[in-house]
Order: structure tokens, then sequence, then C-alpha cells
């Protein structure tokens, strides 16, 4: 399903005058297979497959009504012919209706309201259910426009439009959902019409749960999961939804930063904890890791063998197009662990392996673990969880990749992901990059520090090569800024990087 503007009758000079406010935001869905589809229930043809002057003389001032909510202008059309029945004709080539149109504008506001709400009571509920040549009804245009008034209006009047999915089978609530319109989710959703709709099943709220997660809507979705539970036992019950939605939490660090209280509340806690009471505690979860927590709980619980297929993933989608090898499809690793680890989502790996604590021994394709990727992205949040397992980090940083790169060699390599929050200037860049290098080198047995690549390279000869153009903006900066005391905010910036590196206190650390 992908959006398209230009939901527009035949050019006339008519037409073309009202510039940008005639893109409306239409669904086109390409369905599998024509054959197994139901027929349309589409608006009339009188004007589309009538005579030429009559559409324009008709049909083309109706849509520039219904476009800009003019319905003044509209009422006079439609006194003007009322045996014809305009609210039920097709005013585009599409087969949109005056609702269609109405609805799938992306403004929400009185005019619109007032627009679509005299429309909506010139129709019958029947008249509410026609569909564009797409299959959708002018609720799912709301939905996927966000149009909220318009969506109100529809369902106030015709709660059977929540179950009449377009061509793919999306219900409008996960049309809005996939489109990120959180206030018609939540209405939609909270609607006591929806429970009771016919058609509104465990398969649509496996479906919408997803789209919930892929548009950052946590609080829908955990209610999801709470109120239908079996929705949360995913497991081995449903495979394919799980690796969804775990690979949508995976590629979403930020989604997981706690909550914290004011400095006041900071302060005031421990003092009532030392006379008996207790209020809020300092941190308060995440929507997002609620859900992972809900969800992990019971994939923990599956046979390994499920497990194993969940973490993997679905594949990347440009890796395996058509004009991709085998080998490269072979290659690649969409192992949700190691999407986490790249993104640098410390939490969301801490929560997997408390449950499941052998995914700290995981490889990719390439023979990397988790902390070999974080060492080459340079999350240290998650590097300093080696800290956390004891002499047992020796399997793991003994490891080497397909290329005989150790771990110092990763550090070694300039990254390509350089977090613009965490440095300002090259300078700066270059002491990072040399406490990265530093801290991996303490890391890793002795013998290991002269180990040479496949390119003959050893850690320190890759980090020279890696980095000269580095070290000469970082020349330049130190000159150039030399008058501004950027040799104190140097310092200060390499304590407070070095102060990153230190061993944690548990996996209650954040990165």
């Amino acid at each position: 399903m992908t959006k398209e503007t230009g939901s527009q009758p035949a050019p006339t000079s008519e037409s073309k005058s009202l510039g940008q406010e005639q893109q409306l935001h239409q669904i086109i869905i390409h369905p599998a297979s024509t054959s197994t589809l139901p027929k349309l229930k589409l608006p009339r043809l009188d004007l589309i497959e009538g005579p030429r002057d009559k559409y324009l003389r008709i049909g083309v001032p109706l849509y520039e009504a219904s476009v800009r909510c003019d319905w003044n202008a509209a009422k006079a059309i439609f006194d003007k012919y009322p045996q014809m029945e305009l609210v039920k004709c097709s005013i585009t080539e599409n087969n949109e209706t005056a609702l269609h149109v109405a609805a799938s504008l992306k403004r929400s506001n009185k005019q619109v309201g007032n627009f679509v709400q005299n429309l909506v009571a010139l129709m019958t509920e029947d008249d509410l259910e026609l569909e564009n040549s797409d299959g959708d009804t002018a609720l799912l245009l709301a939905a996927a426009a966000g149009n909220i008034q318009a969506v109100k209006i529809m369902v106030n009047r015709n709660s059977a439009l929540l179950t009449i999915p377009g061509k793919k089978g999306m219900m409008p609530l996960i049309v809005a959902a996939m489109y990120g319109n959180y206030n018609v989710v939540k209405f939609l959703y909270g609607s006591r019409l929806l429970s009771a709709a016919d058609g509104w099943n465990n398969g649509n709220r496996g479906w919408l749960l997803e789209k919930c997660v892929e548009a950052d809507m946590f609080d829908v979705a955990l209610e999801i999961v709470k109120k239908h539970r079996r929705l949360g036992r995913l497991g081995s019950g449903n495979i394919v939804e799980s690796g969804n939605i775990l690979g949508a939490l995976a590629r979403k660090p930020y989604a997981f930063y706690v909550t914290k209280p004011n400095i006041i509340k900071r302060i005031m806690t421990p003092a009532f904890a030392l006379i008996g009471l207790r209020i809020e505690a300092y941190e308060k979860e995440s929507e997002a890791l609620q859900l992972l927590k809900f969800i992990w709980a019971y994939i923990a619980k599956s046979p390994k063998e499920d497990i194993d297929v969940i973490l993997n993933g679905l594949a990347d989608p440009v890796v395996d197009s058509v004009d991709s090898t085998d080998s490269q499809r072979r290659q690649y690793s969409s192992r949700l662990m190691f999407i986490a680890a790249e993104m640098g989502n410390t939490t969301f790996l801490v929560e997997l392996i408390r449950r499941y604590p052998d995914l700290t021994w995981k490889v990719n394709d390439h023979n990397m673990s988790i902390f070999h990727i974080a060492v080459k992205y340079r999350h240290e949040g998650i590097y300093n969880l080696l800290y956390e397992i004891g002499s047992m980090r020796d399997s793991i940083t003994h490891l080497r990749d397909e290329n005989l790169n150790t771990m110092l060699h990763l550090a070694g390599k300039k990254t390509t992901k350089v977090r613009p929050t965490d440095v300002s200037g090259p300078a700066l860049q270059m002491q990072r990059e040399l406490l990265w290098f530093k801290e991996v080198k303490s890391m890793i047995p002795p013998y290991y520090r002269e180990l040479k690549n496949k390119d003959g390279q050893t850690p320190h000869d890759l980090f020279t090569k890696e980095h000269k153009k580095l070290i000469k903006e970082g020349e330049k900066w130190l000159k150039d800024t030399s008058s501004q005391c950027m040799v104190v905010a140097a310092l200060i910036a390499t304590i407070a990087f070095a102060a990153a590196f230190t061993i944690p206190g548990g996996y209650n650390q954040t990165d």
C-alpha cells in the first residue's frame, strides 16, 4: 500500500487553478490475485461515463468545492440537480465521491468537519460504504490522511465501516497505524463499536500490534497485548509476527530511554525512604521496554529452534532483491541481536540476555560477536557488558572475523557512524578514537595486539592508515581554535569520555 497525491478529474483549466489544495491523500492497494477479490461497491458512474460537457459543468465544480470544503458551493450544486443524487456519484476517474475527496484531505479543521458533517447528513449508511477503484472507503482514506474529524463523523454514523478492509485486507485502524496517525488510532482502538464489530479478530489485532510498534505507538501496542494476552504469547504461535515486532524494537534504541523524575523528586525519594515512606522509583520504564519484557517472557519459553528462527528476523529487502547474488544473500545476517548491537540498543540486548544468557556467545555470519559490533560502531554501553561476564569474556575477545581481524583491528578502523552529539571537531574525534583503541587494547590478550589480518596489517598499522586524514584535520582544527581555549574543552571531553569505560555496576546501567 502506498500514498499518492493527485486524486483529480481529467485536466481542465478550472481544476488546475486550485493549486496545491487539490492534492489528496489516496491509498493505492494492489492485490496479489484479482480472482479472489470481492466485487467493488462503486459509486454511480453517471458523470464519469456520461457526456463530457455534463461532467465539466457539474463534476468539476463539485470536485473543486470538495477539495476546498466549500459547503455553500457544494450545496448549490446538490440543490440545482437533486434528481442526480450527486452524493452517490463518482467525480474522479478513480471513482471517488465528494466524500472520498473531502475525507482524504490532510487538513482536519472546523471547515473540513462541517463539510463532511453536512455531506454525511445527505447520505445513507449504504452510501458511506461506497468504494473507489482501489477498494477504499472514504473512512479508510480519512484514516490514512489522519483526518480525525472526518473519521469520527463517519464512524458515529456507520460503525460497519470499521471492518470494511482495503484490497489487501487492511482495516482502517491498521491503515491509520501504518501511516502514524496517532489520534486516529487512539480513537478507533478505543471505540466500543470496534470491539463489537464483526470481522475484528486476533489476526487483525496482531497486524495492528505490528504496525503500532513500527510507528512508535508503544502505549497502544502495550494495551493490545495486555488486553489480548494470547497476542503477547507470540513465540512458536506466530513466528513471523514475533520476528517482525522484535525486529522493529531492535531498531529503536531511543524508544528504551527511561523517564527520569525532576531533581526535587530525586532528592526527596531517599529522604522519604529513611522514614519508611515509599514514593515513585527514580526511573520509569519506557512503554517500549514494558512491551519487550511482556513479549520476550513468552518467546523465551519457546523451543530453541523457534527462538533461533525468531531472532534471525526477516531478510533484508535490499540484499534479497532480484539483483542480489546468492553469495550476498548467504553472507547477509539479519539476526536481531546484531541489528540491536549496530544500533546501540543496549537495553534491548540486556533484556534478551537476561532470559537467554547463551545469546552472549552468538556470532554472526562474519564470526563477530555483539561486542565486536559494539566496538565497530563505538557503542560503549554494549561494550561495557563484557565486564559483566568475568573471565568468560576471553572466549569472546579471542574471536577473529573472516578477514582475521581481532577486536583491536575493529577499534583501529575509523568508524563510519560517529554520533554528532558525542564529539565536536576532528581533534576531539581523534581523541575519542584513541581512547577506544586504548580501552580495547587493554581488554584483549597481549599476544593478540600484534596479530596481522588477511591484509598483513597489525591493529596499529590499521589505525595509522585509517586515521591519517582525521589527524591532519585535527591539527588544523586545533590551530584554528587555539585562541578559544579549546584545549580545556578537549581535556574535559577526554575525562568525560574515559569515564564511560568503567566497570559497570550491573545490567541497570544505561548507554
